[in-house]
């Protein structure tokens, strides 16, 4: 129905005028005038797109347009497909001439799809980066002057009287996407058009279209061509290199040549053998046997690739090796051999089960976090520094892998040991070095989530334990037990900044109410909940112990250091006083400030601004909590902790905002309370 509507208007304007439209011009006033007497639906299309005049006298209409004018159109889209931008406003009558082309000479981008154009000249347009003609009936297409052309798409017409039979393309160097779909091309010269990623080709007489080899090899779509076989014999005492993506690698190196009529490529045993340092990381491999003749590499990155074998061992210079994977899931490495002279390893995302290191006293990094590895034999290693091994994620853990014992009697230069998320269920699952041949050089170990289902506390030597580690799951073994019951001594939650400052101070105090122990702050931890919502932040003490009468206080980064001490800073502590805080002791909950500390995410919601304290609403936003003197004992009661009024409250509330006098000193008698 629409396009009958345009038909009758078209006919209307034809024969009887309408009054002045947009564009319209009486005068030319811009230069000369061109008319389209004899091509009427192309002026009716060009007027409709304001690219066009018209003049009407009487009941005759015509059409014209102004050079000087049309030269500036940058787009032109007089497609006639149903789904084209322009074909509610133009003609529905198929064009089939188009001289004034040559006058659009700014042209970028043309589309005349579902048209019966059989010529057009583009000589003029030589801005032009994109033709779009499908279904057009041209036999011929002359592109020679088009040297900026990225993308041309020409489907021939089935209804066509001819096709084209050939194409120049040599001068077109900035093409990107050729698409001659349905003609009587036989062959197609793309060797100049280094830019090319896509040609479609397909359903010509010729197909398939042999082109050349290099140009081939770059293409993301190749539809109706196969690669041209070069006639290049492999030289004597060269090498063809299996992996194709291998061979580029190297050869944009300059360390291989070709390809060969096999689209091999090829190196020289000779000319790598003194190579040292190789990165061929994210190029599409899958094979690299001819490594084995680079016996001076020094260092190999073969990250980002789908490796799934590397041997190595006969890369005895070879100190340092990055067979990383990148993205998502497993990496395709299951089999690593190596070298004894190897120094450092990383392979995240290691898919296989073990790694021979027999030999290797000399590796120093091992790395293979998100693998699979399952055993491990580390007893030559005996300069290990950095051991890194962690199950690929829950679901491989889950169903049971990962490692289940550990030797380390022979690795005491070990500083880093990371072995998070295996399945070592408990401390005999770890043998250690002896305290004879401890180097005092551990400073980190994070044992967490061993095994499945259930978090081991890992008993540890005391040489081991001793070292500044940062893990909050190994106890000393043999050792004496610590018998402290720590407690949450003050409390403040400022909701806002310090007036005329940046500060915010924030800060939550221990105490140790004991006469004779001595806490071992490794086996405590504090954790946070924002707004009632789960258990999420947690703070592992960096101070190794706490002594009787003693107190800690921990503080949000950004506290006023001229009002408040902080011994050790919790970067993530946000609290603004209706958020809980609890501590914990080997994983227990002690004691607690806000909310119950029996469920996660916890019982009860947010409070609002606070919670009541000693019958003092929202006494946790801005005042600050001390803690009794008289009181020695942690409490998970929150309720009976918090109290209802000044004599069964285990706390003293400020009686005033920011009172940070207190902050860093047990609390006594002489702190005061709001009456």
């Amino acid at each position: 129905m629409k396009h009958k509507l345009i038909t009758f208007l078209f006919i209307f304007f034809a024969l009887f005028g309408c009054k002045s439209q947009v564009g319209e011009d009486t005068s030319s006033g811009g230069g000369q005038k061109i008319y389209l007497f004899d091509n009427p639906t192309l002026g009716f299309d060009l007027y409709a797109l304001n690219y066009g005049h018209r003049e009407i006298n009487g009941t005759d209409t015509s059409y014209y347009i102004i050079p000087n004018e049309v030269a500036r159109v940058r787009d032109l889209d007089i497609a006639k497909n149903s789904s084209g931008a322009n074909v509610d406003i133009l003609s529905p009558d198929k064009l089939t001439d188009f001289e004034e082309l040559i006058y659009f000479t700014g042209l970028e981008t043309f589309r005349a799809t579902s048209n019966e154009f059989t010529s057009l000249n583009f000589s003029q347009c030589r801005n032009m980066k994109g033709i779009y003609i499908n279904n057009n009936w041209l036999d011929t297409l002359d592109l020679d002057s088009l040297t900026l052309l990225e993308e041309v798409e020409f489907s021939a017409s089935s209804r066509a009287p001819g096709f084209v039979s050939f194409i120049n393309l040599t001068n077109n160097i900035n093409l990107v996407v050729f698409e001659l779909e349905s003609h009587d091309l036989t062959s197609l010269d793309v060797s100049k058009n280094v830019n090319l990623k896509e040609i479609d080709v397909s359903e010509n007489t010729g197909t398939p279209i042999t082109i050349d080899s290099v140009i081939y090899d770059q293409l993301t779509v190749r539809n109706g061509v196969v690669r041209q076989q070069p006639n290049v014999e492999l030289p004597d005492g060269a090498i063809a290199i299996v992996d194709i993506n291998f061979g580029k690698a190297l050869d944009s190196l300059g360390y291989a040549g070709g390809p060969i009529s096999t689209g091999q490529y090829y190196l020289f045993p000779d000319s790598v053998k003194d190579v040292t340092s190789l990165d061929v990381s994210d190029k599409g491999i899958a094979k690299a046997s001819e490594l084995t003749y680079f016996t001076g590499l020094i260092r190999l990155n073969i990250s980002a690739n789908e490796v799934d074998t590397l041997a190595l061992e006969n890369n005895t210079n070879l100190l340092s090796l990055d067979a990383d994977h990148s993205g998502s899931g497993l990496g395709n490495l299951v089999s690593l051999t190596l070298p004894n002279s190897i120094d450092s390893i990383s392979i995240y995302r290691f898919a296989g089960e073990t790694i021979d290191l027999s030999g290797k006293s000399n590796l120093v990094h091992f790395i293979a976090e998100q693998s699979t590895i399952t055993t491990i034999d580390l007893s030559d290693c005996i300069n290990l520094e950095v051991l890194r091994i962690r199950q690929y994620n829950s679901g491989q853990w889950d169903s049971g892998l990962g490692l289940t014992s550990i030797d380390l009697s022979q690795n005491s230069k070990l500083k880093d040991i990371y072995l998070f998320r295996n399945q070592l269920p408990n401390s005999a699952s770890i043998t250690w070095w002896s305290a004879d041949d401890d180097t005092e050089t551990l400073e980190s170990v994070d044992l967490g989530s061993n095994p499945f289902g259930d978090e081991a506390t890992f008993e540890v030597p005391a040489h081991i334990f001793n070292a500044a580690s940062k893990s909050s799951n190994i106890t000393l073994e043999g050792g004496p037990s610590d018998n402290s019951n720590l407690i949450i001594s003050e409390y403040a939650c400022s909701s806002t900044k310090e007036t005329g400052t940046d500060f915010r101070n924030t800060y939550i105090e221990i105490y140790n109410p004991s006469s004779t122990e001595t806490a071992t702050l490794s086996n405590y931890t504090l954790e946070y909940s924002s707004n009632g919502g789960d258990w999420g932040s947690t703070h592992t003490f960096t101070t190794t112990s706490l002594g009787p009468g003693e107190v800690l206080v921990i503080g949000r980064d950004g506290v006023n250091p001229d009002r408040i001490t902080v011994d050790e800073t919790w970067d993530q502590l946000t609290a603004n006083g209706d958020d809980g805080i609890r501590l914990l002791k080997n994983n227990v909950v002690t004691d607690v400030i806000g909310t119950s500390y029996a469920a996660d995410p916890p019982v009860g919601s947010d409070p609002g601004n606070g919670w009541e304290v000693a019958g003092i609403a929202e006494a946790t936003r801005d005042l600050v909590l001390w803690r009794k003197i008289t009181v020695t004992d942690p409490n998970t009661d929150w309720d009976s902790s918090r109290g209802t009024n000044n004599s069964d409250s285990e706390w003293i509330v400020s009686n005033v905002k920011e009172d940070y006098a207190n902050a860093g000193s047990p609390t006594d008698d002489s702190v005061p309370s709001i009456e």
